[in-house]
Order: structure tokens, then C-alpha cells, then sequence
């Protein structure tokens, strides 16, 4: 400060803007580089959709409903899926579990479609068999719900699987 007034002096030497310069080409080098190494790294989209066939096949992983126990099944079923400590993010993974996750539920939402049309006549069909009738003397409360009103009172809360 000089006489009241605010003075701020900036210089840079030469061998700073070289060095700035010198530093910048460095970083992009380096990012281009571990771009290269990601792309080599990452699953072709064959392997993808054959992981996530092979979890869909899996009875476990069907039956998992949390995310966290999918993923958990897949670590187990799949071992690629797995990100291991100090190695790069498994995006694919994620999109594995994601994909597989999605057909199955997709699947389990179908087949039960396909099926909710035919639970009166299946509930019929149940009432009638001899080893309901044998068997459901204590169920009678049930067998009475079945008759009345159908299944609508006893539906699940969402489809499932297994």
C-alpha cells in the first residue's frame, strides 16, 4: 500500500511458463494414457450379456429381491462382477447385476401376469382334490375365503420367482 492506494505487482519467469506448459502436456499425456488402459480393461458387450445370462440362470439370484443380496449372489456366481481392493471401479459389473436384475424381474412379472387370470379357476381345481378336502379341516376358514371371494383376499404382495 502506497499512499492510501492498493498496488499489487505480478510477474512470472520464464522458465515458470515452461514449466507450466511442460506440465500441462504431461497431464494430458497421462490422461490419454489411463483412458487407453480403461478401454483395454473394459468386457466386450458378448462377455456382458453372457455374465448376466448366467446370473439370470441362477436360482439364488432370482430369488434375491434386495439389490445388496443380488449383488452378493453375483460376487459369488460371477467372480468378474467383483471389484477387488485397489483396482479400478467394475462398471460392467454394475451393468451386469443391473441388466440381469431387470430380466429377471421383468420375467417374474410376466409369468405372474399369465397367471393372476387363471387363479379362480385354479382355486377351483384346488377345492375339488380329495387331498385338500382330507387335509384342510383345519384350513376351513381358508377353503371358505376361497369359495367366496376367490383369491383376491390372499394374493402376495408382488411377484416372485424361484
Amino acid at each position: 500500500m502506497a499512499g492510501g492506494v492498493m498496488h499489487h505487482w505480478n510477474a512470472k519467469a520464464a522458465w515458470n511458463v515452461l514449466m507450466v506448459s511442460h506440465l500441462e502436456k504431461l497431464a494430458a499425456t497421462l490422461q490419454q494414457l489411463v483412458d487407453e488402459e480403461a478401454k483395454d480393461q473394459r468386457l466386450a458387450p458378448a462377455e456382458v450379456a453372457r455374465l448376466a445370462a448366467v446370473l439370470q440362470a441362477s436360482p439364488a439370484f432370482r430369488a434375491a429381491r434386495a439389490p445388496k443380496e443380488r449383488l452378493a449372489v453375483a460376487h459369488r456366481e460371477a467372480p468378474e462382477t467383483v471389484q477387488h481392493p485397489g483396482e479400478r471401479p467394475n462398471f460392467e459389473g454394475d451393468e451386469i447385476v443391473k441388466t440381469a436384475s431387470q430380466a429377471v424381474d421383468g420375467a417374474a412379472a410376466d409369468a405372474y401376469a399369465g397367471h393372476e387370470a387363471q387363479l379362480p379357476v385354479l382355486a377351483d381345481e384346488l377345492l375339488a382334490t380329495p387331498a385338500w378336502q382330507n387335509t384342510s379341516k383345519g384350513l376351513a376358514p381358508v377353503g371358505k375365503c376361497l369359495q367366496t371371494q376367490g383369491l383376491s383376499r390372499l394374493r402376495r404382495s408382488g411377484p416372485r420367482l424361484r
